[in-house]
């Protein structure tokens, strides 16, 4: 888990270089990609408010300018920080997707049929594991092998590792099998030699209960919005929403006879992986609401394995840490 709090004065020389890395690595001018200008605008806004450059109407509700601004500021981070890997050209394909109609963030609602959104969690995937892969293939996002490949391999002390990546569109348990089964369909028919499952619950999340309205100020009808004393109660949001599928995956597998008919002697652990992320208020030492990025991956065990063997650990333990620090 890691949880940010974010620094207005970095989003504007964050954007700039990204730019700059777009045009001097893949010759991309992203000044043409008009839905990613247009968060750009959302957070010069954000900033432009926050230093009162831009007057802010404190009756509009502000909450979700800032979930998709910092969602921004966030997937170019984890670009950017792995922009000297060697393998840094198989991103291309992914970030030329940022020209499209599409939702770039991962940390909001996106809908069903986005497809190109459901591609750019795979970039944000793996420009995270580049932080430790040693080499990296990325499936192209225009010519996909067809679900022979899982989206991701990754190279790692030896050993090939697919990485199955679904974004989840409905609540249902049944859809979160269907999504299981078919990422451990991909990582056994490839040339891989371990593999897991990673599920973005992004579309889960009731974002305006994980960061809600208090009301309005009687007087000026000024909206007041929330902000947690601690982290204790995102997060527990977050743990319960996980616990669900926790709870009631086993009798949707079809048993304890039809797990272990499913999971057993695949190339993918029999687990999968899910990251849930979220924007919220978090009050400073002095007492003010500061937006702060929260990030938790959990893993759901189907079957009892040998989870503390040197291979799973050491790929586990790098894979947390790079998906969750910003």
């Amino acid at each position: 888990m890691e949880i940010t709090q974010m620094k207005y004065d970095d989003m504007i020389p964050l954007l700039e270089e990204f730019e700059s890395f777009c045009e001097e690595t893949y010759d991309l001018k992203i000044d043409g990609f008009g839905n990613f200008y247009d968060l750009v605008g959302e957070i010069l806004e954000v900033v432009g408010k926050y230093k009162k450059h831009i007057k802010s109407d404190p009756t509009n509700d502000i909450r979700f300018q800032i979930i998709k601004g910092f969602g921004l500021v966030d997937i170019i981070r984890k670009i950017l920080r792995v922009r000297e890997h060697s393998d840094i050209q198989e991103l291309k394909g992914h970030i030329q997707l940022l020209a499209h109609d599409t939702k770039i963030i991962q940390n909001f609602y996106s809908e069903s049929t986005d497809s190109d959104s459901n591609k750019l969690f795979e970039l944000y995937v793996a420009a995270s594991c580049m932080v430790f892969a040693e080499s990296i293939e990325l499936d192209d996002p225009f010519e996909s092998s067809g679900g022979t490949n899982p989206d991701i391999i990754v190279e790692f002390e030896g050993n090939r590792w697919g990485i199955a990546c679904k974004v989840l569109h409905s609540p249902k348990f049944a859809t979160y099998r269907d999504n299981v089964l078919k990422a451990i369909d991909q990582i056994e028919k490839s040339e891989v030699d371990y593999g897991f499952p990673i599920l973005s619950m992004k579309n889960v999340i009731n974002y305006d209960h994980f960061w809600p309205l208090i009301g309005k100020d009687k007087e000026d009808d000024e909206l007041i919005i929330g902000a947690y004393s601690t982290i204790d109660m995102p997060i527990r949001i977050f743990n319960d929403y996980n616990h669900q599928y926790y709870e009631n995956l086993g009798y949707f597998f079809g048993g304890e006879e039809e797990v272990e008919k499913i999971f057993s002697d695949k190339k993918s652990f029999p687990m999968s992986m899910n990251l849930f992320p979220g924007i919220c208020g978090i009050l400073d030492y002095e007492g003010n609401p500061v937006p702060t990025f929260i990030r938790r991956l959990y893993s759901i065990t189907y079957l009892e394995f040998d989870s503390e063997n040197d291979t799973f650990k050491k790929f586990i333990n790098s894979f947390d840490r790079a998906i969750s620090d910003l």
